[in-house]
């Protein structure tokens, strides 16, 4: 019986320790007076330089400092800069008790220095010194929930890194806390970011997510920076849109009255009756159709908010039409950005040249075309990458 007993005991000690250990992790989710704030120092936010977009709340607090506002950044509306004011010192509050907690928060799991080419589930995750993400490198985060990173000193993400999100995962559902300083220069990163020394974005960073420190820390942007705190819903990856052909109307079958049996006059010979013939349906493809053969699938800068998409085709077999998808990566979610199927223009064995212009702010963004059948089949190309940048005229871009 005392076995039984202690069995029981530690059943419900385990399972009121995975009740606290959720709500630590829920509470962690909670960002108080902060949720407004994309960017918030300690002591000082510099942007140094042009062409950074904010969108979300900019404060400082305790400190005053605020450097290349408003030439050097644009805050979308409706947020606005906040030096030291109530709100400031109110989200302040909030970043510090967020810190606090996330660092006290146990049960982590251990994670090795380097973060290229690892893929993690939700969970609270440690790192004993530095977290590192190499040039060029890949952190994938799979499935929706809460991730938590424990950083024991500097965290670093290198020139062409990403953080990719899959299966579900949100930006707004990471969180980063550095017990020193974060230094971002990778192309895309994702959380809220929360430091004690410092978050440094570099010249084109994008980070979904926010900057964050603590009193003594300090927020700078090095130029071109795109810092969002929205979170979108993951998109699905779009499937294409199948026509289905009716099935035609079956024709009945007409009713023969049979001829009474008289003897027909011999003058006079019985009319022959005109078959009444059904429509054939049309038939199905018996292989998929190979509907477009692609020559060219280009991506260009037109002014500083606006992409040109061209395309040119060689041949297009049974094409219904194209469609244009965005995603902010590479192996994101993209989302259909024209309203109406773009129809076709070439037709059997000769091509056309298309163009599409897609209007947006500033930042990193891939394309895919998709070429639709007429049969509702559909084939993917691409994607091609640019980077807008206020004042730029021309595409960076790469294959």
């Amino acid at each position: 019986m005392s076995k039984l007993k202690r069995f029981y005991r530690c059943l419900l000690l385990s399972f009121s320790l995975a009740l606290f250990s959720l709500a630590q992790t829920a509470a962690a989710q909670s960002l108080g007076d902060a949720e407004s704030f994309a960017v918030l120092g300690g002591q000082s936010v510099s942007f140094d330089g042009t062409g950074t977009i904010v969108t979300g709340d900019v404060g400082v607090s305790p400190g005053t400092s605020i450097a290349g506002y408003p030439a050097n950044v644009t805050i979308v509306p409706p947020y606005s800069l906040h030096v030291n004011d109530g709100d400031a010192v109110d989200a302040q509050t909030s970043v510090t008790a967020l810190y606090t907690e996330l660092f006290t928060m146990g049960g982590a799991t251990p994670l090795g220095p380097q973060l290229s080419g690892e893929t993690v589930g939700p969970g609270i995750y440690a790192f004993s010194t530095e977290a590192d993400l190499a040039a060029n490198g890949l952190f994938t985060l799979s499935g929706a929930g809460t991730y938590i990173f424990q950083v024991g000193s500097a965290l670093t993400a290198n020139v062409g890194s990403n953080v990719s999100l899959i299966n579900g995962a949100s930006a707004c559902d990471v969180f980063w806390q550095v017990t020193s300083a974060a230094t971002l220069n990778g192309e895309t990163f994702v959380g809220t970011v929360v430091a004690q020394a410092a978050v440094t974005l570099g010249v084109g960073a994008v980070l979904e997510g926010r900057a964050l420190t603590t009193s003594l820390g300090a927020v700078t942007m090095a130029g071109s920076n795109t810092v969002d705190m929205l979170c979108e819903e993951p998109i699905p990856t779009p499937s294409p849109t199948v026509e289905v052909t009716p099935t035609p109307d079956v024709t009945p079958t007409t009713e023969i009255t049979p001829t009474p049996e008289v003897t027909p006059t011999p003058e006079i010979t019985p009319p022959t009756p005109t078959p009444v013939v059904s429509p054939s349906p049309i038939p199905s493809p018996t292989e998929p159709p190979t509907a477009v053969s692609l020559v060219s699938f280009k991506a260009k800068v037109n002014g500083y908010d606006s992409v040109t998409l061209a395309w040119e085709t060689a041949s297009e077999v049974d094409n219904a039409g194209f469609n244009i998808y965005r995603s902010k990566r590479t192996d994101g979610t993209y989302k259909k950005v024209n309203g109406k199927l773009i129809p076709a223009q070439g037709g059997g064995s000769f091509g056309a040249s298309y163009s599409y212009e897609d209007t947006h702010g500033k930042g990193t963004y891939y394309y895919k075309l998709e070429d639709v059948d007429t049969y509702g089949a559909s084939t993917m190309h691409g994607p091609v990458k640019v980077r807008l940048r206020i004042g730029e005229g021309e595409a960076r871009r790469r294959r």
